[in-house]
């Protein structure tokens, strides 16, 4: 029986808070479209939009002008090479070579930060990617690591045959965050929490409102309910004289 009263109540206590989630529609949709506006504000106040380029280069494993053939082995001896290409990319000497050939107001380790190296699983190519403020500038910095890597792998390696694939093109447009995801970001985050908060407050609040509440919280039955003229209740306050009392 116990059980069943329980159960009965965590089910009065859902269906209550969907009410009122139901009667606060209007301040929930409101609490969405003020997040988004905030997001949408703190982007265009704070934010920065940051473009990517992204350069592509060929490793031919094997040593100068002989041609090694496309196996699982040499997969394998490629992709043990991949980490020394990455280190060879971001290495002080070529970071130093862009800095100078670009004439950029950086330093060496401000230059890294903007770098990211990606090589794919099972495959010889290597990707060269710059992320700056400025499309021209990642488009130029990022083929300009690519030149300098290049010349300094063939320095340092056996390896002559590295082929472009592509060039770093300016970006169109930025990556990673816009205005119209920290807008929707920010209409998510004011839509939950307005729910979140109608929830807790339904929740918590033990008000008795119905015959159910009465056998919820003070354990006892209804014999009748007195309905609720509300009109009725209004005529008799504006007929009462002032300062008189019912």
């Amino acid at each position: 029986m116990h059980n069943r009263r329980s159960r009965l109540s965590r089910e009065i206590d859902l269906k209550r808070a969907l009410m009122d989630m139901v009667r606060n529609a209007v301040p929930i949709l409101l609490a969405a479209i003020i997040g988004a506006m905030l997001g949408a504000l703190v982007y265009i106040r704070a934010a920065r939009p940051v473009f990517s380029a992204t350069t592509s280069i060929y490793v031919m494993t094997g040593s100068a002008g002989r041609k090694t053939a496309v196996g699982n082995d040499s997969l394998e001896a490629g992709a043990l090479l991949t980490k020394d290409y990455e280190e060879i990319i971001k290495s002080r000497d070529v970071m130093e070579q862009v800095i100078s050939d670009l004439d950029l107001n950086m330093d060496e380790a401000g230059l890294q930060s903007m770098i990211t190296v990606t090589v794919p699983q099972d495959t010889r190519l290597i990707y060269i990617s710059a992320r700056a403020s400025d499309p021209y500038l990642a488009a130029d910095i990022a083929n300009e690591v690519r030149l300098a890597a290049t010349m300094e792998i063939r320095k340092i390696t056996s390896i002559r045959s590295i082929r472009v694939v592509s060039s770093a093109e300016i970006p169109k447009a930025p990556s990673g965050m816009n205005l119209k995801k920290c807008a929707v970001y920010g209409g998510a985050a004011g839509l939950l929490i307005a729910v979140v908060a109608v929830f807790a407050i339904s929740v918590m609040n033990d008000t008795i409102r119905t015959s159910e509440d009465v056998e919820k919280y003070l354990g006892a039955g209804t014999l009748c309910q007195i309905p609720e003229f509300p009109e009725r209740r209004t005529r008799m306050k504006a007929e009462r004289p002032h300062g008189g009392r019912a």
